[in-house]
């Protein structure tokens, strides 16, 4: 993880849509990306790397192959790493600062996993005695917030990828701060108790945004159950809950469903710098409760 005085973001408020809900933005600096600038140099460095470690310097997303090659700079451990699309490939350090430890991912981490800098800020507005990660994956917020909260459950109900989540916690050093556990989220909810709820539900692959409209709570679908009765579920056990969300998602039908429960609600933009170019709003967060800013002035 990255010092906290290094992860510091100011949240301005960009609109008020009612006193409810407030749109606000966070530019979240990666000083790892900006210390990694792509020069000429480090641009040969990283194809050879990719030589190294078994990756075609060109290679299609659906690839299978695998990496497992342990004989890596800095004594990396490379295991189940299938080969991502490049554009993946070049935003590892982004996703996690530790990849180079031994970080595992599967397929759908590559995609799925909230970078390092999100995750880091989530879990600074997150911090309480007891957070649960609904969704947990390969790890990447579930671990942001063990620096953050005392206890931390993650769920997932992939054992393989819960696995990976474990070794990724043993990577940062924050194990024993987590409780993992294997299952559906949907049919946990009825018994769990936390203070904050963390949510990255799935939003459909690497084709959510396609086609050019917004996104729905409607479009998520877990175990039969789409998006707004998954956070009705999530705001009947607390009202402090974070869900992470594509950045088309229709901020209007947010404020209707802020409206119908009556918990206030922050639609925070996620801004992060790309590897090089101009910075990009990577996603929203939706904070509810006492997680939501409502106070700030323009």
């Amino acid at each position: 993880m990255q010092d906290a005085e290094a992860m510091q973001a100011e949240v301005t408020l960009l609109e008020r849509i009612s006193d409810l809900l407030v749109v606000t933005c966070v530019t979240l600096d990666d000083v790892l990306s900006r210390d990694r600038a792509w020069t000429n140099a480090t641009w040969v460095a990283e194809q050879k790397l990719m030589q190294q470690m078994g990756l075609p310097t060109q290679f299609r997303s659906s690839s299978k192959d695998l990496h497992t090659d342990t004989s890596l700079p800095t004594g990396a451990k490379m295991h189940h790493l299938p080969a991502p699309h490049p554009k993946y490939w070049r935003q590892r350090y982004l996703l996690f600062s530790k990849f180079d430890d031994g970080v595992q991912m599967d397929d759908e981490g590559w995609y799925s996993v909230t970078p390092e800098a999100i995750a880091n800020h989530h879990a600074k507005r997150c911090a309480s005695a007891l957070a649960c990660d609904l969704f947990a994956g390969v790890g990447g917020n579930a671990i942001a917030l063990a620096n953050t909260c005392g206890r931390v459950l993650a769920i997932d109900h992939n054992r393989g990828r819960l696995d990976m989540a474990i070794h990724n916690a043993e990577v940062y050093g924050v194990s024993e701060r987590l409780e993992f556990v294997c299952g559906e989220s949907i049919s946990l909810l009825s018994n769990l108790k936390a203070d904050v709820i963390f949510l990255s539900p799935p939003w459909g692959g690497i084709d959510y945004s396609r086609g050019g409209k917004e996104f729905s709570l409607t479009d998520i679908n877990v175990a039969g159950i789409d998006g707004i009765e998954l956070l009705k579920r999530c705001l009947a056990i607390t009202p402090h809950v974070a869900v992470f969300l594509p950045r088309n998602t229709s901020v209007e039908e947010l404020a209707m469903f802020t409206e119908e429960v009556g918990i206030p609600c922050e639609v925070e933009q996620n801004w992060i710098p790309p590897v090089r170019g101009h910075p990009k709003m990577k996603a929203i967060t939706v904070y509810f409760g006492k997680l939501a800013q409502l106070s700030m002035s323009s």
